[in-house]
């Protein structure tokens, strides 16, 4: 069984935490290259951030419901970011996980992966009495049709020489503010 090392980063800057996972990620790629066995299939961090906004390269900027002064007085960031996806909120009491794994290492195809990922959030879910289920329009485990929990399959996937950067979600937070703006995958309302 290939290793897979667990970081816990408590509170960090998104920037920050950004950063690292590009240099975790890095590493992930170089360990494929180099000569002789890899040691492990990667990382999983998890954290939380301070209130963060992200948009991603395929995303709508018309989808932030919210103005930079708005951001501002709420102390909130705002990053464009390389990845898929649209606005992606995280915030204090939302716990991120972020896996940088080498899926081939696992062995693991992408949808598998994406699966077992998102039949995880729906089991935890159920766990504390939340009904999770999959939309087949859209990606991830939802909750009442517009609360989306968890989309491991087009929010923040980067793909590089077959190794596989993203990022998953669990909100428990009672943030409303902060999902009301965006327009969750651009919609308006019409996600089921």
């Amino acid at each position: 069984m290939e290793r897979v090392e667990y970081r816990d980063l408590g509170l960090i800057d998104y920037g920050e935490c950004w950063q690292l996972q590009r240099e975790l990620f890095d590493e992930v790629l170089s360990r494929r290259s180099a000569e002789g066995p890899a040691v492990g299939a990667g990382y999983v961090l998890v954290c939380e951030h301070p209130h963060v906004y992200t948009l991603g390269k395929s995303g709508h900027s018309e989808n932030m419901l919210v103005s930079e002064e708005q951001l501002k007085r709420l102390g909130a960031q705002f990053y464009h970011i390389d990845r898929g996806g649209d606005i992606t909120y995280h915030g204090p009491g939302q716990l991120v996980c972020y896996p940088i794994l080498d899926l081939g290492r696992i062995g693991l195809g992408l949808k598998d992966y994406i699966h077992r990922i998102e039949e995880a959030v729906i089991e935890c879910a159920g766990e504390y009495g939340v009904v999770g289920r999959r939309i087949e329009s859209a990606a991830g485990v939802w909750i009442v049709d517009t609360a989306q929990v968890v989309c491991p399959g087009s929010a923040e996937f980067a793909f590089r020489h077959d190794a596989r950067l993203c990022a998953e979600c669990l909100d428990r937070s009672e943030l409303l503010y902060a999902h009301q703006s965006v327009r969750v995958f651009g919609s308006r309302g019409d996600v089921a």
